[in-house]
């Protein structure tokens, strides 16, 4: 196989998780460009008509589910119609979550605790489990988690702890996905997001000039990411140019980080 077939996912089954929106959205649509068969996800069905109708408009095949990714049994039957429709599943992004609470500690009732866990590590682990199923039968299949920066480092704009808390479970459930699956030729690998220019992210710093000024202070590149350039880095995730990568966590994040 030529370089140039490497990214080539024809035929592939692809199921992106919170893809309504965002990053979700710039990852079903990435993915359907190089030819994957998607499975397009998130809570509320109605909202998921705008990426349906751009994977239709560049000619890929599209399975819109609603189902909410904290609720087991709704994940469960999500993979059992996947399964019915396509027949297997090659790759799969765990994007969907609850995002952070930005309330003091001492102050979170359990019920929101609960929420952000529930999605966010929870909801992943049972993704996982579902799609891994099926893939251990195939003896094939990539799996990309999507973690945070938050896993690594405490933001000074928000307050996170249980956000704080789930991103970085995902990472540890990157991992020992990846040893236990390993025997089943099943990668399992996690991107690291940094601040990304997506249609939440921009009108947020817009109402907040002084946090969007502080955040590219710290980031060396000096600019929020391109939610395509991770989406594309995803794509290489799942092809076969990154067939001896598992286990591993990639950040991405214009080097905020380094500090």
């Amino acid at each position: 196989m030529g370089n140039n077939n490497l990214l080539d996912l024809s035929g592939k089954v692809a199921v992106v998780t919170g893809s309504s929106k965002g990053l979700g959205f710039s990852q079903a649509k990435a993915l359907a460009e190089v030819g994957a068969k998607l499975v397009v996800n998130c809570r509320h069905k109605e909202e998921l008509n705008k990426i349906t109708s751009e994977i239709k408009r560049i000619g890929g095949s599209v399975l819109a589910i609603e189902a909410d990714i904290s609720d087991e049994e709704q994940i469960i039957e999500m993979f059992k119609s996947i399964f019915e429709h396509y027949g297997r599943i090659d790759i799969l992004v765990n994007n969907a979550a609850a995002d952070i609470l930005n309330i003091n500690p001492e102050e979170i009732p359990m019920d929101k605790w609960d929420r952000v866990i529930g999605t966010n590590i929870n909801g992943t682990f049972i993704c996982c489990r579902e799609a891994g199923k099926i893939m251990i039968r195939q003896k094939s299949g990539r799996i990309v988690n999507v973690s945070s920066i938050s896993a690594y480092i405490v933001n000074k704009d928000a307050i996170g702890v249980a956000y704080n808390v789930s991103k970085s479970g995902i990472i540890m459930i990157t991992k020992t996905l990846a040893v236990n699956w390993a025997k089943y030729n099943i990668n399992v690998n996690a991107v690291v997001p940094g601040y990304h220019g997506t249609e939440t992210s921009i009108p947020w710093f817009e109402k907040n000039p002084d946090i969007y000024k502080e955040v590219l202070s710290n980031i060396p590149l000096k600019k929020l990411g391109d939610p395509k350039d991770l989406a594309n880095f995803i794509v290489v995730l799942s092809s076969d140019i990154a067939k001896y990568m598992t286990g591993s966590i990639i950040i991405i994040d214009g080097g905020y980080t380094c500090w």
